[in-house]
Protein backbone atom coordinates (compact mmCIF):
# COMPACT_ATOMS: atom_id res chain seq x y z
CA UNK A 1 0.00 0.00 0.00
CA UNK A 2 1.11 3.88 -0.53
CA UNK A 3 0.47 6.69 1.46
CA UNK A 4 -0.04 9.60 -1.16
CA UNK A 5 -0.08 13.28 0.79
CA UNK A 6 -0.73 16.48 -1.20
CA UNK A 7 0.87 19.50 0.11
CA UNK A 8 -0.85 22.31 1.11
CA UNK A 9 -4.11 22.22 -1.04
CA UNK A 10 -5.67 25.14 0.78
CA UNK A 11 -5.67 28.88 -0.37
CA UNK A 12 -2.74 30.60 1.47
CA UNK A 13 -2.39 34.28 0.50
CA UNK A 14 -3.67 34.41 -2.49
CA UNK A 15 -1.01 31.69 -3.77
CA UNK A 16 -2.90 29.13 -5.62
CA UNK A 17 -1.23 26.17 -7.54
CA UNK A 18 -2.26 25.44 -10.83
CA UNK A 19 -1.25 21.35 -10.24
CA UNK A 20 -1.42 19.25 -6.85
CA UNK A 21 1.68 19.04 -5.54
CA UNK A 22 2.11 15.61 -3.50
CA UNK A 23 4.79 13.01 -2.15
CA UNK A 24 4.74 9.74 -0.72
CA UNK A 25 5.24 8.42 2.75
CA UNK A 26 6.17 4.69 3.64
CA UNK A 27 4.13 2.11 4.72
CA UNK A 28 6.12 2.39 7.75
CA UNK A 29 4.95 5.56 8.26
CA UNK A 30 1.36 4.90 9.83
CA UNK A 31 0.18 5.44 13.33
CA UNK A 32 -3.07 3.68 14.28
CA UNK A 33 -5.00 3.00 16.47
CA UNK A 34 -4.15 6.34 18.76
CA UNK A 35 -0.75 4.77 19.51
CA UNK A 36 1.38 7.75 20.74
CA UNK A 37 3.66 9.11 19.04
CA UNK A 38 7.44 9.86 20.02
CA UNK A 39 9.64 12.33 19.24
CA UNK A 40 12.60 10.92 16.95
CA UNK A 41 16.07 11.24 18.20
CA UNK A 42 17.47 12.24 14.51
CA UNK A 43 14.97 15.76 15.07
CA UNK A 44 12.89 17.46 18.05
CA UNK A 45 11.81 20.08 15.79
CA UNK A 46 8.51 17.95 14.92
CA UNK A 47 5.70 19.80 13.30
CA UNK A 48 2.32 18.41 12.21
CA UNK A 49 -1.47 19.33 10.68
CA UNK A 50 -4.43 17.31 10.58
CA UNK A 51 -5.80 16.07 7.36
CA UNK A 52 -8.99 14.35 6.23
CA UNK A 53 -8.00 11.01 4.88
CA UNK A 54 -9.44 8.70 2.17
CA UNK A 55 -8.95 4.61 1.78
CA UNK A 56 -9.05 3.75 -1.91
CA UNK A 57 -10.71 0.43 -2.75
CA UNK A 58 -10.45 -0.17 -6.17
CA UNK A 59 -7.58 -0.65 -8.27
CA UNK A 60 -7.18 1.82 -11.26
CA UNK A 61 -5.34 4.47 -13.16
CA UNK A 62 -6.23 7.44 -15.84
CA UNK A 63 -9.49 7.83 -14.12
CA UNK A 64 -11.59 10.85 -14.72
CA UNK A 65 -13.17 13.17 -12.07
CA UNK A 66 -16.47 12.04 -12.72
CA UNK A 67 -16.03 8.47 -11.67
CA UNK A 68 -13.07 9.27 -9.03
CA UNK A 69 -16.32 8.53 -6.55
CA UNK A 70 -15.93 5.28 -7.28
CA UNK A 71 -12.67 4.52 -6.09
CA UNK A 72 -13.14 5.44 -2.29
CA UNK A 73 -16.42 4.72 0.22
CA UNK A 74 -14.36 5.04 3.70
CA UNK A 75 -12.96 8.42 5.13
CA UNK A 76 -10.76 9.00 8.35
CA UNK A 77 -8.82 12.11 9.98
CA UNK A 78 -5.08 11.93 9.97
CA UNK A 79 -2.32 13.67 11.29
CA UNK A 80 0.82 14.23 9.06
CA UNK A 81 4.38 15.06 10.79
CA UNK A 82 7.45 16.45 9.27
CA UNK A 83 10.88 16.90 11.31
CA UNK A 84 10.95 20.18 10.41
CA UNK A 85 14.48 20.70 11.19
CA UNK A 86 15.91 18.08 9.34
CA UNK A 87 13.65 19.55 5.95
CA UNK A 88 14.97 23.08 6.30
CA UNK A 89 18.21 21.52 6.58
CA UNK A 90 17.98 19.48 3.30
CA UNK A 91 15.92 22.16 1.66
CA UNK A 92 18.95 24.64 1.98
CA UNK A 93 21.73 21.90 0.56
CA UNK A 94 18.84 21.53 -2.35
CA UNK A 95 18.13 17.88 -1.63
CA UNK A 96 15.05 15.79 -1.30
CA UNK A 97 13.27 15.99 1.81
CA UNK A 98 11.85 12.76 1.79
CA UNK A 99 13.33 11.47 5.13
CA UNK A 100 12.10 14.30 6.91
CA UNK A 101 8.68 13.29 6.06
CA UNK A 102 8.33 9.61 5.57
CA UNK A 103 10.15 8.08 8.52
CA UNK A 104 8.63 5.60 10.99
CA UNK A 105 5.32 6.67 12.44
CA UNK A 106 4.68 10.37 10.77
CA UNK A 107 1.56 9.56 9.49
CA UNK A 108 -1.24 9.11 11.97
CA UNK A 109 -4.40 8.12 11.41
CA UNK A 110 -7.47 7.40 13.02
CA UNK A 111 -10.28 4.49 12.16
CA UNK A 112 -11.64 4.54 9.01
CA UNK A 113 -15.74 4.75 9.09
CA UNK A 114 -18.07 4.62 6.27
CA UNK A 115 -19.02 7.52 3.94
CA UNK A 116 -22.43 6.77 3.44
CA UNK A 117 -24.68 10.00 3.49
CA UNK A 118 -21.31 12.66 4.06
CA UNK A 119 -20.53 15.18 1.36
CA UNK A 120 -17.18 14.41 0.79
CA UNK A 121 -16.80 17.93 -0.25
CA UNK A 122 -18.69 19.63 2.48
CA UNK A 123 -16.35 18.10 5.98
CA UNK A 124 -15.61 19.94 8.88
CA UNK A 125 -12.05 18.90 10.97
CA UNK A 126 -10.55 20.44 14.09
CA UNK A 127 -7.44 20.08 15.42
CA UNK A 128 -7.08 20.34 19.16
CA UNK A 129 -3.30 20.37 20.27
CA UNK A 130 -3.85 20.31 24.11
CA UNK A 131 -7.38 21.34 24.28
CA UNK A 132 -6.95 24.60 22.33
CA UNK A 133 -8.14 24.83 18.49
CA UNK A 134 -5.40 24.93 16.30
CA UNK A 135 -6.71 24.11 13.12
CA UNK A 136 -10.42 24.32 11.63
CA UNK A 137 -11.18 24.02 8.23
CA UNK A 138 -13.66 22.43 5.80
CA UNK A 139 -12.93 20.84 2.38
CA UNK A 140 -15.58 22.85 0.73
CA UNK A 141 -12.23 25.17 0.84
CA UNK A 142 -9.76 22.60 -0.68
CA UNK A 143 -8.06 24.22 -4.06
CA UNK A 144 -8.65 20.68 -5.19
CA UNK A 145 -11.33 18.25 -4.35
CA UNK A 146 -10.98 14.85 -3.86
CA UNK A 147 -11.88 13.73 -7.06
CA UNK A 148 -10.01 16.06 -8.91
CA UNK A 149 -6.81 14.67 -6.53
CA UNK A 150 -7.77 11.35 -7.54
CA UNK A 151 -7.73 11.75 -11.59
CA UNK A 152 -4.30 14.11 -11.28
CA UNK A 153 -2.28 11.43 -9.68
CA UNK A 154 -4.27 8.40 -11.51
CA UNK A 155 -2.28 10.01 -14.36
CA UNK A 156 0.87 9.42 -12.93
CA UNK A 157 0.80 6.36 -10.70
CA UNK A 158 -1.63 3.44 -10.02
CA UNK A 159 -4.03 3.20 -7.58
CA UNK A 160 -4.13 0.28 -5.34
CA UNK A 161 -6.58 -1.47 -3.31
CA UNK A 162 -5.76 0.01 0.97
CA UNK A 163 -3.73 2.75 -0.75
CA UNK A 164 -4.25 6.15 1.69
CA UNK A 165 -4.59 9.51 0.16
CA UNK A 166 -3.91 12.37 3.19
CA UNK A 167 -5.56 15.41 1.27
CA UNK A 168 -3.84 18.12 2.34
CA UNK A 169 -4.05 20.88 5.06
CA UNK A 170 -4.11 24.80 5.76
CA UNK A 171 -1.00 26.59 6.83
CA UNK A 172 0.38 26.36 9.23
CA UNK A 173 2.01 23.04 10.91
CA UNK A 174 2.38 23.60 14.71
CA UNK A 175 4.99 22.60 16.87
CA UNK A 176 4.34 19.50 18.99
CA UNK A 177 6.85 18.86 22.08
CA UNK A 178 6.57 15.74 24.60
CA UNK A 179 3.48 15.90 26.87
CA UNK A 180 1.16 17.24 24.44
CA UNK A 181 -2.29 15.68 23.75
CA UNK A 182 -3.50 15.84 19.87
CA UNK A 183 -7.05 15.51 19.38
CA UNK A 184 -8.88 15.35 15.89
CA UNK A 185 -12.40 16.03 15.37
CA UNK A 186 -14.85 14.97 11.66
CA UNK A 187 -18.37 16.52 12.16
CA UNK A 188 -17.35 17.65 15.57
CA UNK A 189 -16.69 13.60 16.52
CA UNK A 190 -13.62 13.11 17.75
CA UNK A 191 -12.00 10.29 15.66
CA UNK A 192 -8.54 10.83 17.43
CA UNK A 193 -6.70 11.46 20.89
CA UNK A 194 -2.95 11.00 21.70
CA UNK A 195 -0.05 11.87 22.73
CA UNK A 196 3.24 12.89 22.06
CA UNK A 197 6.27 11.48 23.86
Amino acid sequence: MKIICINGNYANAGNLPQEPVFFLKADTSLLIRNRPFFVPNFDDNIHCKAELVVKVNRIGKHISSKFAHKYYSELAVGVSFVAKGLQDDLQRKSQPWDLANCFDFSAAVSNFIPLNDLNINDIDVEFKINNKTVQKFNTSNMIFSVDNLIEYLSKFISFRIGDYLYTGSPEPSFRVLQGDNLRVFLNGFEMMNFEIK
